[in-house]
Protein backbone atom coordinates (compact mmCIF):
# COMPACT_ATOMS: atom_id res chain seq x y z
CA UNK A 1 0.00 0.00 0.00
CA UNK A 2 1.43 3.39 -0.56
CA UNK A 3 1.88 6.27 1.31
CA UNK A 4 -0.15 9.53 0.93
CA UNK A 5 2.97 11.34 2.26
CA UNK A 6 6.44 12.13 1.51
CA UNK A 7 8.99 9.78 3.22
CA UNK A 8 12.23 11.44 4.47
CA UNK A 9 14.19 10.34 1.35
CA UNK A 10 11.81 11.66 -1.32
CA UNK A 11 10.23 8.42 -2.27
CA UNK A 12 6.53 7.65 -1.49
CA UNK A 13 6.73 4.34 0.34
CA UNK A 14 4.34 2.54 3.04
CA UNK A 15 4.54 3.67 6.73
CA UNK A 16 7.27 6.36 6.03
CA UNK A 17 8.27 8.57 8.70
CA UNK A 18 9.05 12.27 9.19
CA UNK A 19 11.51 14.38 11.52
CA UNK A 20 10.82 17.35 12.56
CA UNK A 21 12.92 18.94 15.64
CA UNK A 22 13.52 15.49 16.55
CA UNK A 23 9.96 14.07 17.05
CA UNK A 24 9.45 11.40 14.64
CA UNK A 25 5.95 11.49 12.63
CA UNK A 26 4.73 8.35 11.52
CA UNK A 27 2.79 8.29 8.15
CA UNK A 28 -0.29 6.28 7.78
CA UNK A 29 -0.55 3.91 4.67
CA UNK A 30 -4.18 4.11 2.87
CA UNK A 31 -6.65 2.72 4.60
CA UNK A 32 -9.44 0.76 3.38
CA UNK A 33 -11.90 2.62 5.08
CA UNK A 34 -10.35 6.07 3.37
CA UNK A 35 -13.39 6.68 0.81
CA UNK A 36 -12.66 9.44 -1.18
CA UNK A 37 -16.14 9.99 -3.17
CA UNK A 38 -17.92 12.48 -4.17
CA UNK A 39 -19.41 15.07 -2.05
CA UNK A 40 -22.42 17.91 -1.36
CA UNK A 41 -20.65 19.69 1.07
CA UNK A 42 -21.64 23.11 2.47
CA UNK A 43 -19.53 25.63 4.33
CA UNK A 44 -21.83 28.61 6.28
CA UNK A 45 -19.76 31.17 7.98
CA UNK A 46 -21.34 33.73 10.50
CA UNK A 47 -20.56 37.12 9.49
CA UNK A 48 -19.63 40.24 12.20
CA UNK A 49 -17.77 38.13 15.32
CA UNK A 50 -14.76 39.50 15.36
CA UNK A 51 -15.91 43.13 15.19
CA UNK A 52 -18.18 42.21 18.19
CA UNK A 53 -14.86 40.61 20.00
CA UNK A 54 -13.08 43.84 19.56
CA UNK A 55 -15.94 45.75 22.36
CA UNK A 56 -13.98 43.65 25.08
CA UNK A 57 -10.17 43.03 26.71
CA UNK A 58 -8.91 40.65 29.07
CA UNK A 59 -11.27 39.90 31.96
CA UNK A 60 -13.06 42.77 33.39
CA UNK A 61 -13.35 44.12 36.93
CA UNK A 62 -15.95 46.52 37.00
CA UNK A 63 -19.48 46.05 36.84
CA UNK A 64 -19.83 47.91 33.65
CA UNK A 65 -16.74 45.41 31.75
CA UNK A 66 -18.48 42.82 33.34
CA UNK A 67 -22.30 43.45 31.68
CA UNK A 68 -20.31 44.10 28.54
CA UNK A 69 -18.69 41.04 28.60
CA UNK A 70 -21.66 39.35 29.18
CA UNK A 71 -23.17 40.85 26.32
CA UNK A 72 -20.94 40.28 24.05
CA UNK A 73 -20.22 36.65 24.50
CA UNK A 74 -24.38 36.69 24.50
CA UNK A 75 -23.96 37.73 20.84
CA UNK A 76 -21.52 35.35 19.58
CA UNK A 77 -20.48 32.40 22.15
CA UNK A 78 -24.30 31.97 22.69
CA UNK A 79 -25.35 32.80 18.99
CA UNK A 80 -22.34 29.86 17.71
CA UNK A 81 -23.85 27.52 20.46
CA UNK A 82 -27.53 28.12 19.38
CA UNK A 83 -27.30 28.12 15.91
CA UNK A 84 -24.93 24.34 16.18
CA UNK A 85 -27.86 23.31 17.65
CA UNK A 86 -30.15 24.53 15.74
CA UNK A 87 -28.52 23.29 12.31
CA UNK A 88 -27.79 19.62 13.78
CA UNK A 89 -32.01 19.78 14.45
CA UNK A 90 -32.44 20.89 10.95
CA UNK A 91 -30.00 18.22 9.51
CA UNK A 92 -31.50 15.45 11.36
CA UNK A 93 -35.07 16.39 10.94
CA UNK A 94 -34.80 15.79 7.09
CA UNK A 95 -32.58 13.06 7.72
CA UNK A 96 -35.92 11.25 9.72
CA UNK A 97 -38.51 12.79 6.86
CA UNK A 98 -39.92 10.96 4.51
CA UNK A 99 -39.64 13.02 1.94
CA UNK A 100 -41.11 14.23 -1.46
CA UNK A 101 -44.38 12.58 -2.48
CA UNK A 102 -43.95 10.52 -5.01
CA UNK A 103 -47.94 8.94 -6.63
CA UNK A 104 -46.78 5.22 -6.93
CA UNK A 105 -48.88 1.93 -6.60
CA UNK A 106 -49.72 0.22 -3.30
CA UNK A 107 -47.00 -2.93 -4.54
CA UNK A 108 -44.33 -0.31 -5.12
CA UNK A 109 -44.87 1.67 -1.66
CA UNK A 110 -41.77 -0.49 0.14
CA UNK A 111 -39.53 1.03 -2.91
CA UNK A 112 -40.50 4.49 -1.70
CA UNK A 113 -39.43 3.80 1.31
CA UNK A 114 -35.95 2.77 0.23
CA UNK A 115 -35.93 5.94 -2.21
CA UNK A 116 -36.41 8.71 0.32
CA UNK A 117 -33.55 8.00 2.37
CA UNK A 118 -31.27 10.47 2.72
CA UNK A 119 -28.36 11.27 5.34
CA UNK A 120 -26.97 14.62 6.25
CA UNK A 121 -23.63 14.99 8.75
CA UNK A 122 -23.07 18.67 10.23
CA UNK A 123 -20.74 19.84 12.62
CA UNK A 124 -19.02 23.36 13.42
CA UNK A 125 -15.93 24.77 13.43
CA UNK A 126 -15.26 27.78 15.53
CA UNK A 127 -17.80 30.47 14.34
CA UNK A 128 -18.66 28.11 11.20
CA UNK A 129 -20.73 25.20 10.05
CA UNK A 130 -20.24 22.36 7.55
CA UNK A 131 -23.01 20.15 6.48
CA UNK A 132 -22.34 17.16 3.79
CA UNK A 133 -23.96 14.26 2.31
CA UNK A 134 -21.91 11.65 0.47
CA UNK A 135 -23.28 10.96 -3.59
CA UNK A 136 -21.56 7.47 -4.13
CA UNK A 137 -23.23 4.14 -5.01
CA UNK A 138 -23.54 3.09 -8.11
CA UNK A 139 -27.51 1.21 -7.64
CA UNK A 140 -30.39 3.37 -8.14
CA UNK A 141 -31.68 3.58 -4.56
CA UNK A 142 -28.23 4.89 -3.70
CA UNK A 143 -28.86 7.23 -6.62
CA UNK A 144 -32.36 8.40 -4.93
CA UNK A 145 -30.42 8.59 -1.67
CA UNK A 146 -27.73 10.90 -3.23
CA UNK A 147 -30.07 13.38 -4.83
CA UNK A 148 -32.10 13.71 -1.39
CA UNK A 149 -29.38 14.16 0.25
CA UNK A 150 -27.97 17.14 -2.11
CA UNK A 151 -31.81 18.53 -1.72
CA UNK A 152 -31.46 18.27 2.31
CA UNK A 153 -28.26 19.79 2.19
CA UNK A 154 -29.76 23.08 0.19
CA UNK A 155 -32.75 23.31 2.38
CA UNK A 156 -30.98 23.46 5.72
CA UNK A 157 -29.10 26.01 4.39
CA UNK A 158 -31.80 27.81 3.29
CA UNK A 159 -33.45 27.41 6.75
CA UNK A 160 -30.28 28.76 9.03
CA UNK A 161 -30.19 32.16 6.42
CA UNK A 162 -33.47 32.86 7.29
CA UNK A 163 -33.30 32.33 11.34
CA UNK A 164 -29.68 33.82 11.21
CA UNK A 165 -31.17 37.02 9.86
CA UNK A 166 -34.26 36.84 11.94
CA UNK A 167 -31.80 36.50 15.10
CA UNK A 168 -29.87 39.37 14.08
CA UNK A 169 -27.10 37.95 12.51
CA UNK A 170 -25.94 37.50 8.77
CA UNK A 171 -24.26 34.10 7.02
CA UNK A 172 -22.44 33.79 4.13
CA UNK A 173 -21.61 30.08 2.59
CA UNK A 174 -20.95 28.62 -0.51
CA UNK A 175 -22.30 24.83 -1.57
CA UNK A 176 -20.52 22.91 -4.09
CA UNK A 177 -20.13 19.02 -5.54
CA UNK A 178 -16.67 17.54 -5.32
CA UNK A 179 -14.51 15.16 -3.31
CA UNK A 180 -13.59 14.67 -0.22
CA UNK A 181 -12.89 12.08 2.49
CA UNK A 182 -14.16 11.45 5.97
CA UNK A 183 -11.38 12.19 8.60
CA UNK A 184 -12.31 9.16 10.61
CA UNK A 185 -14.75 6.44 10.31
CA UNK A 186 -17.09 7.66 13.34
CA UNK A 187 -16.55 11.12 12.95
CA UNK A 188 -18.04 13.72 10.86
CA UNK A 189 -15.21 15.56 9.82
CA UNK A 190 -14.32 15.20 6.17
CA UNK A 191 -11.59 17.03 4.17
CA UNK A 192 -10.80 17.25 0.64
CA UNK A 193 -11.76 19.59 -2.69
CA UNK A 194 -15.25 19.52 -1.40
CA UNK A 195 -14.52 21.38 1.53
CA UNK A 196 -12.16 23.61 -0.20
CA UNK A 197 -14.59 24.45 -2.65
CA UNK A 198 -17.48 25.43 -1.09
CA UNK A 199 -15.24 27.58 1.85
CA UNK A 200 -13.56 29.17 -1.56
CA UNK A 201 -17.38 29.83 -2.91
CA UNK A 202 -17.97 31.19 0.85
CA UNK A 203 -14.90 33.77 0.42
CA UNK A 204 -16.46 34.87 -2.81
CA UNK A 205 -20.53 35.37 -1.80
CA UNK A 206 -19.61 38.85 -1.36
CA UNK A 207 -22.30 39.72 1.06
CA UNK A 208 -24.95 37.80 2.87
CA UNK A 209 -25.92 35.35 0.51
CA UNK A 210 -24.98 31.40 -0.13
CA UNK A 211 -23.04 30.93 -3.65
CA UNK A 212 -23.94 27.63 -5.90
CA UNK A 213 -20.51 26.38 -7.53
CA UNK A 214 -21.00 24.58 -10.77
CA UNK A 215 -20.22 20.80 -9.77
CA UNK A 216 -23.57 21.40 -8.04
CA UNK A 217 -25.24 22.58 -11.43
CA UNK A 218 -23.70 20.17 -13.31
CA UNK A 219 -24.63 17.18 -11.06
CA UNK A 220 -28.47 18.40 -11.01
CA UNK A 221 -28.38 19.67 -14.65
CA UNK A 222 -27.09 15.76 -15.73
CA UNK A 223 -29.27 14.39 -13.49
CA UNK A 224 -32.64 16.01 -15.04
CA UNK A 225 -31.36 15.18 -18.47
CA UNK A 226 -30.95 11.63 -17.61
CA UNK A 227 -33.08 9.06 -19.87
CA UNK A 228 -34.11 6.22 -17.27
CA UNK A 229 -37.59 4.41 -17.30
CA UNK A 230 -37.48 2.58 -14.17
CA UNK A 231 -39.43 4.34 -11.26
CA UNK A 232 -36.16 5.40 -9.12
CA UNK A 233 -34.71 7.24 -12.90
CA UNK A 234 -38.43 9.40 -12.37
CA UNK A 235 -37.96 10.41 -8.73
CA UNK A 236 -34.56 11.49 -9.36
CA UNK A 237 -35.05 13.67 -11.94
CA UNK A 238 -38.49 15.20 -10.28
CA UNK A 239 -35.79 15.58 -7.12
CA UNK A 240 -33.52 17.12 -9.05
CA UNK A 241 -35.72 19.33 -10.46
CA UNK A 242 -36.75 20.93 -7.00
CA UNK A 243 -33.29 21.29 -6.30
CA UNK A 244 -32.59 24.08 -9.26
CA UNK A 245 -36.00 25.68 -7.96
CA UNK A 246 -33.88 26.23 -4.75
CA UNK A 247 -31.31 27.78 -6.83
CA UNK A 248 -31.35 31.16 -8.97
CA UNK A 249 -29.27 33.38 -11.13
CA UNK A 250 -28.09 36.35 -8.84
CA UNK A 251 -28.19 40.35 -9.93
CA UNK A 252 -24.41 39.52 -10.48
CA UNK A 253 -24.68 36.77 -12.42
CA UNK A 254 -23.44 34.40 -9.55
CA UNK A 255 -25.60 31.22 -8.80
CA UNK A 256 -27.02 31.33 -5.45
CA UNK A 257 -29.56 29.94 -3.05
CA UNK A 258 -32.68 30.86 -3.17
CA UNK A 259 -33.46 31.02 0.65
CA UNK A 260 -36.65 32.91 0.63
CA UNK A 261 -37.48 31.86 -2.88
CA UNK A 262 -41.26 30.24 -3.37
CA UNK A 263 -40.04 26.55 -3.14
CA UNK A 264 -38.42 26.92 0.10
CA UNK A 265 -41.38 29.26 1.46
CA UNK A 266 -43.46 26.04 0.33
CA UNK A 267 -40.90 23.64 2.60
CA UNK A 268 -41.26 26.15 5.70
CA UNK A 269 -44.89 27.28 5.15
CA UNK A 270 -45.68 26.45 8.75
CA UNK A 271 -42.07 27.77 9.80
CA UNK A 272 -41.10 30.77 8.21
CA UNK A 273 -43.93 33.12 9.58
CA UNK A 274 -44.74 36.72 8.85
CA UNK A 275 -43.91 37.48 12.46
CA UNK A 276 -41.47 34.98 13.63
CA UNK A 277 -38.57 35.26 10.58
CA UNK A 278 -39.80 37.42 7.75
CA UNK A 279 -40.44 40.89 9.78
CA UNK A 280 -37.31 40.54 12.31
CA UNK A 281 -35.23 39.57 9.19
CA UNK A 282 -36.07 42.78 7.63
CA UNK A 283 -35.66 44.51 10.40
CA UNK A 284 -32.55 43.75 11.18
CA UNK A 285 -31.31 43.84 7.26
CA UNK A 286 -32.55 48.14 7.59
CA UNK A 287 -30.83 48.43 11.04
CA UNK A 288 -27.49 47.61 9.90
CA UNK A 289 -27.95 49.78 6.49
CA UNK A 290 -29.44 53.16 8.77
CA UNK A 291 -26.19 52.29 10.93
CA UNK A 292 -23.64 51.69 8.70
CA UNK A 293 -24.91 54.39 6.42
CA UNK A 294 -24.38 56.65 9.22
CA UNK A 295 -20.61 55.67 9.66
CA UNK A 296 -17.58 56.95 7.34
CA UNK A 297 -14.44 55.19 6.06
CA UNK A 298 -14.00 52.41 3.22
CA UNK A 299 -15.41 49.34 5.52
CA UNK A 300 -18.48 50.92 6.50
CA UNK A 301 -19.43 51.93 3.06
CA UNK A 302 -18.06 48.22 2.33
CA UNK A 303 -20.27 46.79 4.59
CA UNK A 304 -23.28 49.10 3.85
CA UNK A 305 -23.04 48.14 0.27
CA UNK A 306 -23.44 44.73 1.46
CA UNK A 307 -27.03 44.91 3.45
CA UNK A 308 -27.97 47.03 0.50
CA UNK A 309 -27.72 44.15 -1.84
CA UNK A 310 -29.39 41.67 0.62
CA UNK A 311 -32.34 43.87 1.14
CA UNK A 312 -32.70 44.49 -2.85
CA UNK A 313 -32.97 40.37 -2.54
CA UNK A 314 -35.53 40.42 0.11
CA UNK A 315 -37.73 43.10 -1.39
CA UNK A 316 -37.74 40.87 -4.20
CA UNK A 317 -39.09 38.37 -2.97
CA UNK A 318 -41.04 40.28 -0.14
CA UNK A 319 -41.86 43.20 -2.38
CA UNK A 320 -45.44 44.24 -0.11
CA UNK A 321 -44.04 42.62 3.12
Amino acid sequence: MISLWEGCNGKKVPGASLRFFGIIFMTEPLKDDWCYAYHVVAFLDVLGQKNTFSDVSGIPEDDAGKARLARVLKETVGFVRSSRETFDKICDRLSQSKGMDFPVQELLKARLVGMRKREIYSYGLADSFVAWSTLKGKTETERCKAVNGVFSVLSACAAMMAFSFARGKAIRGGINIDCAVKLFPDAKEIYGPGLNSAYVLECCAGWPRILIGKGMCDYLQEMVDSSGKSLEAKFCRRMAKKCQQLIFIDVDGQTALDYFGVEVMSIYSRVFTKEGILLPAKKFIETQIDMFSKLYGEESKRILDKYINARSYFLSRFPNL
